[in-house]
């Protein structure tokens, strides 16, 4: 008899697509191009709810990728790092196969944030970093291929339901050109829980890693604004302020 994670590893395997909308967490880009941001990596984006200041819990989730028509070439589960408790809408998450001694780039948590300004911050995942990832768990591989050749991501959650995927070239529904050599695989269009399969994902030959998605040679970006978290006012600093001093005076 099958031990309990394997029957899980094998239920994530055969999950079915996501068609429906409601995601809280989507696939932005992948990389196939390995010159313009070197190295296998592919980036979410967390919308929660789709707006300002919604979380994410992401503990425990996985990821599954899959490559010319073979599922599970590579796969991984987040651990119970405090971050994943509440993973802010608007971040963008980036997964590397490879740390900066590797060729890739380490684990960096909001190395860019622009979230009181742009709605978007750029977090980095190096998957082999066991602070962030559980690399002892059921099914870990940390290393996969992610290429020209139909590579898809897939998104679990905790108790391995399906969120969202697989996204990827000619994955069910897609309708964007195939991607070549030296091109990546992306979002156009901005992203949001309403995002499906058949959103327009289309390939490209510039990459925005860590960054919004952008495309028509640069006249399109991706508008994260829904997801601005304003900075406190000078008037709530101000109160805020004179709480504590009158708490001070008691």
């Amino acid at each position: 008899m099958k031990n309990l994670p394997s029957l899980i590893v094998a239920a994530i395997s055969l999950a079915a697509p996501s068609l429906a909308s409601g995601a809280s967490v989507i696939v932005n880009e992948i990389n196939a191009a390995g010159t313009t941001t070197p190295g296998d990596w592919f980036e979410l984006v967390v919308v929660g709810n789709g707006t300002a200041g919604s979380t994410v819990d992401m503990r425990g989730w996985s990821v599954r990728i899959d490559n010319a028509g073979t599922t599970n070439v590579g796969f991984f589960t987040l651990s119970n790092a405090s971050y994943w408790s509440n993973v802010l809408a608007g971040t963008i998450l980036t997964f590397h196969e490879d740390n900066t001694a590797g060729g890739g780039f380490d684990s960096a948590i909001n190395t860019v944030n622009n979230f009181t300004t742009l709605g978007w911050a750029h977090t980095n995942i190096y998957i082999g970093d066991a602070t962030y990832v559980n690399t002892s768990g059921p099914g870990y591989d940390g290393s996969f291929p992610i290429d020209q050749t139909n590579t898809q991501v897939a998104i679990f959650d905790a108790s391995s339901a399906l969120v969202f995927g697989p996204a990827g070239e000619n994955h069910v529904g897609y309708v964007g050109s195939g991607v070549g050599s030296g091109e990546i695989f992306k979002l156009e269009a901005n992203p949001s829980p309403s995002i499906t399969l058949t959103s327009p994902y289309n390939d490209g030959s510039t990459s925005t890693f860590g960054a919004p998605n952008q495309w028509s040679s640069g006249a399109n970006t991706q508008d994260f604004s829904a997801y601005i978290v304003p900075e406190p006012s000078s008037a709530l600093l101000g109160c805020v302020a004179l709480l504590g001093l009158a708490r001070r005076r008691r």
